[in-house]
């Protein structure tokens, strides 16, 4: 049959409408003469379905619709002509080749005078294209979206998608698990208020409101109280992102908690004022050790205010490396003994308790065992070779029931010590800066046998005291 014969036997109403869409890639028509069970297609809708000529009956037709659509089709057909003017839908076909297309139909039902349908004229329009781009776009917003939740939950963030008009909202598992809350719990901006502290929550409110209405982005630092009662900080980020005739409709935005960051900019705060606070006071300290030492010790300045620098700056590493909390006392005095740690337990002997002493008094106690070290090895028993030092610590009990820190440097079988004509910056260290930094009473003895160096405070500048 001749394209012209078959246009002649789609009647005279029918091929206007074929003829309009003829041409046109994608889209074919086609009629269906009901009570003949006869079927013509257009050249195009042929192309579109893979075949040279059209099928003789519906039947042709239905076994080329795949077949996992072929039933819902047929169903929706029986649907169509039992009460219907016009239909549409959608399903898939396979052409000869094994090519499987999708296409959309739809038409209008010509029925006779008694109601039954006496013929059905459609199109069909070649979708396969279109429904495979929205299938990579979904599967790439399913990406996109599992990525960004992924990003959520690895930083801890909650996020949330607000009904202006309804005042409800979308929370991501990530909201819920900040306030500690359940995901089965209704989420609302109310809900959400609830859970802000009493005292960030009425200027909260206020200040969300305001960026609702100027449409403007809503950024704020506040706490929030968890259901099991702890508060922390979070910070809160949203804006108006729908509006309908000039009325916000949608709002959306994150929060996530920062309270280890703000605690942490805290210390750090005040890490810094403490670090001013001892650098002026390391100034000042390094002031009186050269004006003392150039006073005491003119000839030799550099070499011994080199030598106090020195053991002043193995107290500060070893406070740096405690961040300023405080040092144990047995590494403060073998810091201080570095230079002669081949004789300890030989001629040198340590013995205490595991300790911690704070930071101003480590300063004070380095530079004293220092200036001890070197007044033993000029003049006292280790500048002999069988002189021997014993440095002890301990705590005791008062008469009052106080805990006393006592430090003791016993030298012994050195040369005959006699007390000095006068007093040095050694003995300014040893006895007036220990005693101010310490609070302590400072007793030296300048004994025959050796000098005795004894100095007693109250565990107030400890950190860490042993179990009684």
């Amino acid at each position: 049959m001749s394209e012209n014969d078959r246009d002649m036997r789609l009647g005279s109403e029918t091929m206007p409408f074929c003829q309009t869409l003829r041409g046109f890639k994608g889209i074919g028509t086609y009629e269906w003469v009901v009570a003949e069970d006869r079927v013509v297609w257009s050249p195009e809708l042929m192309a579109i379905y893979g075949v040279e000529r059209a099928p003789d009956a519906e039947r042709g037709f239905t076994e080329m619709v795949h077949p996992e659509d072929r039933m819902r089709v047929e169903a929706e057909t029986s649907a169509f002509m039992g009460d219907g003017e016009t239909y549409e839908h959608e399903f898939r076909i396979v052409r000869p080749n094994g090519e499987v297309r999708t296409v959309h139909d739809r038409g209008v039902i010509e029925r006779s005078k008694d109601g039954s349908v006496r013929r059905m004229l459609g199109l069909n329009l070649d979708i396969t294209e279109l429904r495979q781009a929205e299938f990579e776009t979904k599967a790439k917003l399913r990406e996109s979206e599992a990525r960004l939740q992924l990003a959520y939950e690895v930083a801890d963030i909650g996020a949330w998608d607000l009904d202006l008009r309804k005042r409800r909202s979308v929370w991501s598992a990530g909201l819920y698990n900040l306030l500690g809350l359940e995901p089965a719990q209704p989420a609302s901006d109310e809900l959400f208020f609830e859970h802000v502290h009493p005292d960030d929550a009425g200027w909260l409110r206020e200040r969300f409101r305001e960026a609702i209405a100027a449409r403007t982005t809503f950024d704020e630092v506040f706490r929030v109280v968890r259901r099991d009662g702890e508060a922390r900080i979070v910070t809160g980020k949203g804006r108006v992102v729908e509006e309908i005739d000039g009325e916000p409709t949608r709002m959306i935005g994150v929060n996530y908690d920062i309270t280890e960051r703000m605690e942490a900019q805290e210390q750090s705060h005040l890490l810094m004022q403490e670090v001013n606070h001892r650098f002026k006071n390391m100034l000042s300290l390094i002031q009186v050790v050269a004006r003392q030492t150039m006073q005491s010790q003119p000839a030799a300045f550099l070499e011994r205010f080199n030598a106090r620098i020195q053991a002043l700056s193995a107290a500060q590493d070893m406070l740096v490396h405690n961040k300023w909390v405080g040092v144990d006392v047995e590494a403060l005095v073998r810091s201080q003994l570095a230079h002669m740690k081949d004789a300890i337990g030989r001629r040198i002997w340590i013995t205490g308790p595991r300790i911690q002493i704070k930071a101003d008094a480590a300063q004070a106690l380095g530079m004293a065992i220092h200036e001890l070290l070197t007044n033993a090895g000029k003049y006292g028993s280790l500048s002999s070779d069988e002189g021997q030092v014993s440095i002890d610590w301990r705590l005791q009990t008062d008469p009052t029931g106080q805990r006393q820190f006592v430090i003791s440097w016993i030298e012994k079988d050195g040369p005959p010590v006699v007390k000095p004509a006068h007093n040095g910056f050694g003995s300014v260290v040893i006895e007036k800066m220990t005693r101010n930094a310490l609070d302590a009473s400072v007793e030296v003895k300048y004994e025959p046998k050796g000098l005795n160096w004894r100095l007693q405070c109250s565990d107030g500048c400890l950190l860490h005291l042993p179990n009684r």
